[in-house]
């Protein structure tokens, strides 16, 4: 068997950040499987830049399996001795996704779209973008692009409006005026807010059937909890007047019901791909929401 005969998904295979991680890291992490595909994508930018230089370059790969043998922890290279060709290359680079992200600051001339620039930058958020892209792809278990929205390209946009941020249309738009208004760890915020945002470009709606949106605040803020950055003024479990409430309220809701269920989120989003129904949550716990409510809020005593 070759070393690829088939598309791939390098993320179903939790390769989702080939190409930012050492070939020492991915060896750790992956074994000799992870060094072979990190060696393959190497490969692939080695040949297209000869391409276009019309010139030949040293290949990266006898240098790679020094670095990985001359390290004790990292297990030895063995066997697939060569790597296959290019096109080869490109139909398992097929299934890593390819969302192009686009940061544009309109704002830079406020006091805001200063500080994005010399607080949080560009660079920075584009890679925060990423990352909240595969943590809410792994909090939804979705280890396929079929499992996805088809998402091409995600802009995000500083700009100099009211309110914190909104996403619409694969489009992120984030206050200029709130960052400049922020008095605490305004990287550490916008992160937060960025992973939050991305959950509804990725997150199912219930296919035009109307779920409730303090729900679909809810799943975005739940993705942010369970990426840590969790701003101090949150409500803490338990609190909140109605399950439905949204944001931090139902995010605590949720984080309890995924206890009850381990995935429960996961598989609640993924019923929301083709609609929304309140008999969901009978279907995976055996209660109806409002039982489920309550029974939360007599555990922490409210």
């Amino acid at each position: 068997m070759g070393l690829v005969e088939k598309p791939i998904s390098l993320e179903s295979k939790g390769y989702g950040n080939l190409g930012q991680e050492s070939p020492k890291d991915l060896a750790k992490a992956h074994g000799n499987e992870g060094l072979e595909w990190a060696w393959m994508l190497e490969e692939m930018k080695r040949i297209e830049v000869a391409q276009k230089n019309k010139m030949g370059q040293g290949s990266p790969k006898d240098e790679w399996a020094k670095e990985a043998q001359n390290n004790d922890d990292i297990p030895p290279k063995k066997g697939k001795d060569e790597l296959e060709s290019l096109g080869a290359c490109h139909r398992a680079i097929q299934g890593i996704h390819a969302v192009d992200y686009v940061v544009t600051n309109t704002a830079a001339n406020t006091t805001g779209g200063s500080r994005f620039n010399n607080e949080i930058g560009s660079k920075y958020s584009k890679q925060t973008l990423t990352n909240a892209t595969n943590f809410t792809w792994k909090i939804f278990q979705q280890k396929t692009t079929a499992d996805r929205k088809k998402v091409a390209k995600v802009s995000l946009f500083i700009e100099d409006i009211d309110g914190v941020a909104y996403a619409v249309n694969n489009e992120i738009h984030v206050s200029a005026r709130y960052i400049a208004s922020y008095s605490g760890d305004v990287k550490r915020e916008i992160t937060g807010v960025l992973f939050h945002e991305m959950t509804h470009i990725w997150q199912w709606n219930g296919n035009g059937q109307s779920p409730p949106g303090g729900l679909i605040e809810g799943i975005a803020d739940f993705v942010r909890l369970k990426s840590g950055y969790v701003p101090s003024h949150w409500v803490q479990p338990g609190k909140g007047d109605r399950w439905d409430h949204g944001y931090d309220v139902t995010a605590r809701f949720l984080d309890y019901l995924n206890g009850l269920r381990n995935g429960f989120v996961a598989d609640l989003n993924k019923k929301l791909r083709t609609g929304y129904s309140a008999n969901y949550f009978v279907e995976l716990l055996g209660k109806t929401v409002d039982q489920l409510w309550s029974d939360y809020k007599a555990k922490y005593g409210n």
